[in-house]
């Protein structure tokens, strides 16, 4: 935005020939009387009663000056952005955003992650209720004899379960089969279990 016309105009000039000229003998007087009085903390303007305020008011002016013209140095002493700086600019701008087909299959491949996602769900569901039905129809009539060695007390039991193997995508009844003696000081217990793995088809 262009800046709006100045309001303000000049007290008098130094330069040419016109009637507006200052005589150099007039500046080089008041430039006297104002190095006197600013080497007292310009005390004879700042008493002037009608003087007084107009000084406090450029003074504020002046306080300004400074501060925009540190401001403008830091502008101008900033650096512009490098070659390299611009074309990548250029290149970002000149890029485009994706098709509406792309935009389309985006959305296609989203909704296909939501769909698989609870077939998985519901097949997690399956596997687990399968599981469950064939752990409890797995019955045992008769666990081995342990023989006359077997120590009192030791006990024996089972275990299975169907488990899925991400890698070979196959499933597997897996089936535990523990004997478990117990402890009798200064013997402790001992458990062993033996396992056993069926591919199911």
């Amino acid at each position: 935005m262009a800046l709006t016309d100045k309001k303000y105009e000049k007290f008098y000039k130094t330069t040419g020939t016109g009637d507006d000229k200052a005589d150099s003998s007039d500046l080089a007087k008041a430039e006297v009387l104002w190095d006197s009085d600013r080497g007292e903390g310009c005390k004879w303007l700042l008493n002037d009663s009608t003087l007084g305020p107009i000084v406090f008011q450029l003074q504020q002016l002046q306080d300004e000056l400074d501060y925009l013209r540190t401001e403008i140095s830091a502008n101008k002493d900033k650096a512009g952005i490098s070659n390299s700086q611009a074309s990548a600019i250029t290149a970002n701008t000149a890029k485009t955003g994706i098709t509406t087909q792309q935009a389309t299959l985006i959305t296609d491949n989203r909704t296909e992650s939501a769909r698989l996602d609870g077939l998985i769900t519901t097949n997690t569901n399956d596997i687990s209720t399968l599981n469950t039905g064939v752990v409890a129809a797995i019955k045992v009539g008769a666990y081995p004899s342990l023989g006359l060695l077997a120590p009192a007390g030791t006990t024996q039991s089972h275990t299975s379960e169907i488990v899925y193997d991400a890698l070979q995508k196959k499933y597997f009844l897996n089936i535990y089969y523990k004997e478990e003696t117990p402890a009798k000081p200064p013997k402790k217990g001992v458990v062993t279990i033996r396992t056993g793995q069926i591919e199911l088809k």
